[in-house]
């Protein structure tokens, strides 16, 4: 089922996806700021002194579907509180319950998500901060 539910993503997130490119050039009038995914923390602090915020670059995150599929990997993996990826950086930030996961454990969901034939995502760097 989750398999099935990640394919589908991975798929309608492809069909819009220019893979040359990290960054799409806005047209006249749109905002020139990093757009985040659906469901974006409205705030990327912690809420509660036992929450921290990890900053993951992921190599292979190229549009915002590959995005937004790495933010719900991520948001379903347990003790996260929230997360939400932002293509055009590279990088996801994660609020995450540090008794419940670790680090390690969002870059091995990150890692290791099924692209099909599209390389795997990779995590190049983690902060905890």
């Amino acid at each position: 089922m989750i398999r099935t539910l990640v394919v589908a993503l991975l798929l309608g997130g492809a069909l819009g996806c220019n893979s040359s490119s990290r960054a799409v050039t806005p047209a006249p009038g749109e905002a020139t700021q990093p757009e985040q995914a659906k469901g974006a923390l409205a705030s990327d602090e912690p809420t509660s002194p036992e929450e921290r915020r990890a900053i993951l670059s992921i190599e292979g995150v190229v549009c915002r579907g590959w995005a937004e599929v790495a933010s719900q990997t991520l948001e379903r993996v347990a003790g996260v509180v929230s997360a939400a990826a932002d293509f055009q950086s590279g990088t996801a930030t994660v609020l995450f319950d540090p008794s419940r996961t670790n680090v390690d454990s969002l870059a091995a969901a990150i890692e290791g998500v099924d692209r099909g034939p599209a390389p795997a995502f990779r995590v190049t760097a983690r902060r905890i901060e």
